[in-house]
C-alpha cells in the first residue's frame, strides 16, 4: 500500500459482474484465478479501507489459492497431520490467522469466496448473513 492509502493493482482481478447488494448498495463480482493467501488478506484489508472511504463498492472477491492451511482462533494443533518438512516438501503454505475456526485447507480447484459487505445495512448480523449464504447456496445446488 502506498502512504496515501491507494493500492496498487486494488482492483485488479476479472470484473465478473456489478450489480446491488443486499444492503442495496452497488456491489462488484470479481474472480481472481489463483492468488497466495497473503496477498489476497493484504488486498481484502485494502479493499475493505477503500470501500469505508466510499471509493469502491461492496465486493465479493471469487479466487483460488496454492495449497494453503489457516489456523484460527479455535486451532487444535493435533489436527495439522503434517509436520513442517513435510509441508515444505509439498509447498504447503500455514497462515495463523484472526479469524474463530480450526484448520481450513485451501487449494486450486478450490473456490474461495470472501464477502467485503455492509451485514448492517443489510438488516443482518454475522450469524443471519451465513445461514442466509448458506441456503442460498443448498438452494442453489439442489437444482444439481
Amino acid at each position: 500500500m502506498s502512504e496515501n492509502g491507494n493500492v496498487k493493482g486494488l482492483y485488479d482481478g476479472y470484473l465478473e459482474k456489478s450489480g446491488e447488494a443486499a444492503s442495496g448498495l452497488p456491489l462488484d463480482i470479481r474472480y481472481i484465478p489463483r492468488i497466495g493467501y497473503a496477498a489476497a488478506w493484504d488486498r481484502q484489508k485494502a479493499l475493505v479501507k477503500a470501500i469505508d472511504r466510499g471509493e469502491h463498492p461492496e465486493t465479493l472477491l471469487l479466487l483460488q489459492h496454492p495449497p494453503t492451511y489457516t489456523i484460527g482462533s479455535q486451532n487444535h494443533p493435533e489436527h495439522l497431520l503434517l509436520n513442517e518438512a513435510e509441508l515444505e516438501a509439498r509447498g504447503i503454505n500455514v497462515f495463523q490467522i484472526d479469524r474463530g475456526g480450526d484448520i481450513t485447507y485451501h487449494g486450486p480447484g478450490q473456490l474461495v469466496g470472501y464477502p467485503l459487505l455492509y451485514l448492517d445495512a443489510a438488516g443482518l448480523d454475522l450469524h443471519g448473513y451465513l445461514r442466509n449464504l448458506e441456503q442460498a447456496l443448498i438452494d442453489w445446488l439442489a437444482g444439481y
